[in-house]
């Protein structure tokens, strides 16, 4: 039997109290084939999907003595992680350029006792959990053995009927507000013979979903401070995706990670982004429901980036209420509940969502106040804010950073609440968000002091 060490600090539980901490601590039997005690942490990225694994193997296919595996670095500043299958060795090429090559990968019954030590420049890592599966892959947690470090690592199936453009999108973003890619590499399994990349990220401590969950549990809303962080955030990270060129395409709250120290918030999942193309056409049928933009399910294939500002609208709205905001069992009953706030759509907003759709029969039901649905001590410039983010005609939504003038986040840019301990580089535009400000925008985002008062 190991021993579990203590359990470290949940920083959200801290934040809420002893109820909404719930443990995931546990002890096992030490199998012949594990290489040491495996801490079993906190549920955190994709933590909603969260399972438990055993500490000999990372996958229920996978049955040899996972959770311990090393990536020879390139000499340049990036290089590749390990694999969740096993001891796997990969040379390493930097994450900005190139592919790392497969490497050799085995998985024997159990380790050797005299093993060497790793060589100068190589990374291992040690499985601690499995946060998360899904059609995507797994997602698990691991440390670096060399420093400590928390990792998340994402092991995805490379099918070659599926375009897989994740690698390629993410490994291009940087920025406070995007989760950042430290290495990749590939590995194949030697039963199947299948291929896996393995995405190795920054590790954070939650997701927008489980901040949410936690304090509906508490009966407290959300605090005033953290929506206008949390949203000014998610407007900053597509603010930069769409200067680049990148529509994420499934903004939703487990898609949102956390930092529950900071209240740094970062997108993450980009299985399902593109870099959209004027006239090339894209699938409908993306996003997932309770966030999908209504031209989506009008079924338009011609869409941008103003799919994302929906989503980051809904989402927003859902840490408001402590549930979403639309919530159908299908394409046809998503819309319904979108009609019964925004009322009925007009036919020009149908042809300026999905010129090609025909079949317009709908009841004319008039759109009731956004007022009303959410809690009463809502602000009032929440409410405005949601209102002016969730309008039927894609290219009447401001773009993201014109939400991020919002009046709504007046509070943040004034100098006197940088006492409450905000996340850094807030006001820290990239050259491509730059680029997407004329000056009259500019001077709106600019942070200033607290007794100038709103504008």
């Amino acid at each position: 039997m190991f021993v579990v060490p203590p359990q470290p600090t949940d920083p959200l539980a801290a934040r809420l109290g002893p109820r909404a901490a719930p443990c995931f601590w546990a002890s096992a039997e030490a199998s012949p084939q594990c290489r040491g005690a495996v801490q079993r942490g906190p549920s955190s990225f994709f933590s909603d999907f969260s399972t438990e694994a055993s500490p000999q193997c990372y996958n229920a296919s996978q049955r040899g003595p996972g959770g311990f595996f090393s990536a020879e670095a390139s000499p340049l500043n990036r290089a590749p992680h390990g694999s969740p299958a096993g001891l796997a060795t990969v040379e390493a090429s930097p994450v900005s350029k190139g592919r790392a090559r497969d490497g050799e990968s085995f998985c024997p019954s159990s380790p050797p006792t005299n093993a060497a030590a790793p060589p100068a420049g190589t990374w291992t890592y040690t499985a601690d959990k499995a946060l998360g599966s899904g059609s995507f892959g797994v997602v698990y947690r691991a440390v670096v053995n060399e420093t400590g470090e928390h990792v998340a690592i994402k092991k995805v199936l490379q099918d070659k009927r599926y375009k897989n453009r994740e690698l390629e999108i993410i490994q291009e973003l940087r920025h406070p507000n995007v989760v950042e890619l430290k290495r990749f590499f590939f590995t194949t399994e030697d039963k199947t013979g299948e291929t896996y990349l393995n995405l190795v990220m920054e590790y954070c401590s939650d997701t927008l979903h489980r901040v949410v969950r936690q304090y509906t549990k508490l009966r407290k809303p959300v605090p005033d401070h953290l929506v206008q962080l949390y949203s000014y955030q998610m407007c900053r990270g597509c603010a930069y995706i769409h200067a680049v060129g990148v529509c994420h395409r499934d903004i939703k709250p487990q898609n949102i990670l956390v930092d529950a120290r900071t209240d740094a918030l970062k997108l993450c999942d980009f299985g399902s982004a593109k870099r959209l193309q004027k006239g090339e056409s894209s699938v409908a049928y993306i996003s997932s429901r309770y966030y999908r933009a209504p031209e989506l399910i009008f079924g338009a294939t011609q869409y941008g980036t103003k799919i994302d500002i929906w989503s980051t609208a809904c989402v927003a709205a859902e840490v408001m209420l402590g549930q979403p905001l639309f919530v159908g069992k299908n394409n046809v009953s998503q819309l319904v509940e979108i009609i019964k706030v925004l009322g009925t759509p007009s036919r020009e907003q149908v042809y300026d969502m999905n010129p090609n759709y025909q079949e317009f029969q709908f009841r004319n039901i008039r759109p009731q106040s956004l007022r009303k649905v959410f809690r009463p001590n809502t602000s009032r410039e929440a409410v405005d804010f949601i209102a002016s983010l969730l309008v039927y005609v894609p290219d009447h939504r401001p773009t993201a950073l014109q939400a991020c003038a919002h009046a709504l986040f007046d509070g943040l840019r004034a100098a006197g609440d940088a006492a409450r301990g905000h996340p850094g580089r807030l006001f820290e535009f990239s050259a491509e968000e730059a680029s997407q400000m004329d000056d009259e925008l500019r001077a709106r985002l600019a942070p200033r002091p607290s007794c100038e008062g709103p504008r």
